[in-house]
């Protein structure tokens, strides 16, 4: 039933530890988590999301679950793990199955593995359109530029500012552009 399933999706969800600094009561707070326990409430959380996907197979829900789990582990560094999590996710369908493969492109990236990064984004890239097209060709010239593969990357970025010239990327791509040029 897809009213349980996004109630156990809801309760995993509560289990994720703030890795960052949120805003609450009109304040900023800043996570106090040491390392070891925000392993331990991932690791928590990750179970959670687990029993999600075991629980409610097929269903939208699985697919969410894996790319939270995957997201926690990304946000403590585990990347090899999240990585088994995002390819889970980027099996689905819809827009949850785009922002799982550019997810796994980002861990692939983070694992220095830029020719395999590249390959995902380059199939976000020609699947989406708008704000996240304009994401994923900049994640693809990041790749490309991780890779060495400057001439590609400048293409990418040239093709970036006839496409959105009206982005809030446009001085950032510019800039990596010219870098680009003056090697």
């Amino acid at each position: 039933d897809r009213t349980e399933a996004s109630a156990a999706l809801y309760e995993a969800r509560k289990l994720v530890p703030n890795t960052g600094i949120t805003f609450s009561r009109g304040q900023l707070i800043p996570a106090v988590d040491d390392e070891e326990q925000l392993a331990a409430k991932t690791a928590d959380a990750v179970a959670a999301f687990d029993a999600v996907v075991e629980q409610f197979q097929g269903t939208p829900q699985e697919t969410v679950a894996n790319l939270e789990a995957g997201s926690a582990l990304y946000r403590i560094g585990k990347h090899e793990e999240a990585l088994g999590y995002f390819e889970k996710a980027a099996g689905g369908e819809g827009d949850i199955a785009l922002l799982a493969s550019s997810s796994k492109g980002a861990a692939l990236e983070s694992l220095e593995r830029f020719e395999d990064a590249a390959v995902v984004y380059e199939s976000v890239r020609s699947r989406t359109q708008g704000a996240l097209k304009e994401q994923a060709t900049l994640d693809l010239a990041r790749a490309c530029e991780g890779k060495g593969d400057f001439a590609r990357a400048r293409e990418l970025y040239a093709a970036f500012e006839e496409e959105f010239p009206a982005s809030t990327q446009l001085s950032t791509v510019q800039r990596r552009s010219a870098a680009i040029a003056a090697r």
